[in-house]
C-alpha cells in the first residue's frame, strides 16, 4: 500500500510530462500557449491570480514555518529541497537561458490577448518557471512523506498542476517553461528525500516537543 500511494503522485507526473513534452515537439510553443489559454473569464483570472501565490517563496515559507510546529523533518526536507531547486531554477533562468522571453513578449500587441485588469505582466527571464519549481518540489516531498491513500497522492498532484498551468494562463510561462520547473521540483525533491530523510529521523517531531526533550 505504502509503496502504491507514493506511486500514483509520480505516474501522474510522469503521464503530463510525456503529453506536454510530445505536443512541444509537435507544435510552436506560442500556438500551445494560445489553445491552452483560449477560455478565459473574470473568475478564473481571479482564481488563477489567488492559486499562483502556492508556489511564490512567501508561501512556501510560511508552510516551511508551519511545518516546524507539526514535525521537523519534514520542514527540514521540505526547505532543503525549495532551497536546492529555487538555486537550479535561478542559474537557468538568469544565466543559461537569460534570453527567452515570456508569452506577454509576444502577445502584448495582439488584439485578441486577454488582458488581465491591474495585473503586472513580465516579459523576460521565462525559463523555467520558478512557480512550478517551487510547488512541484513542496508536493514531491508530502507525496513521498504522506502515503495514507491514493487521493492524498492525487490532490498533492492536482495542487501542483494547478499552480503550474496558473503561470500559463496568466501569461507568464509557456508549457515548456512549467514543464522543466516540475521536472527540477521533482528531482531536486526526490533525491533530497532520499539522501537526507533517515538522516533527520530524529527530529520526527515538534520543534515544541524537541525544545522541551533537551530542555
Amino acid at each position: 500500500m505504502k509503496k502504491q500511494t507514493i506511486s500514483y503522485f509520480f505516474y501522474a507526473t510522469f503521464i503530463f510530462w510525456a503529453l506536454a513534452i510530445t505536443w512541444i515537439c509537435l507544435a510552436d510553443k506560442l500556438l500551445i500557449h494560445k489553445t491552452l489559454t483560449f477560455f478565459q473569464t473574470n473568475f478564473l483570472d481571479v482564481f488563477f491570480q489567488g492559486i499562483t501565490y502556492m508556489g511564490d517563496g512567501v508561501f512556501i515559507v510560511l508552510i516551511s514555518v508551519v511545518l516546524l510546529f507539526m514535525n521537523v523533518r519534514i520542514a527540514l526536507l521540505q526547505i532543503i529541497s525549495y532551497a536546492s531547486s529555487g538555486l537550479i531554477s535561478l542559474q537557468l533562468k538568469y544565466s543559461l537561458f537569460a534570453d527567452s522571453n515570456r508569452p506577454y513578449y509576444f502577445l502584448e500587441d495582439d488584439p485578441t490577448f486577454h488582458k488581465i485588469a491591474n495585473f503586472t505582466y513580465h516579459i523576460s527571464n521565462s525559463f523555467p518557471s520558478g512557480h512550478t519549481t517551487s510547488v512541484f518540489a513542496l508536493m514531491t516531498i508530502f507525496a513521498l512523506v504522506y502515503q495514507q491513500s491514493k487521493l492524498v497522492s492525487i490532490v498533492f498532484f492536482l495542487g501542483a498542476i494547478l499552480v503550474a498551468f496558473s503561470r500559463i494562463y496568466l501569461s507568464q510561462h509557456f508549457l515548456i517553461d512549467v514543464v522543466a520547473g516540475s521536472f527540477i521540483g521533482v528531482a531536486s525533491a526526490y533525491f533530497v528525500f532520499k539522501i537526507l530523510n533517515h538522516r533527520f529521523v530524529k527530529f520526527n517531531s515538534s520543534i515544541l516537543n524537541l525544545k522541551q526533550a533537551n530542555e
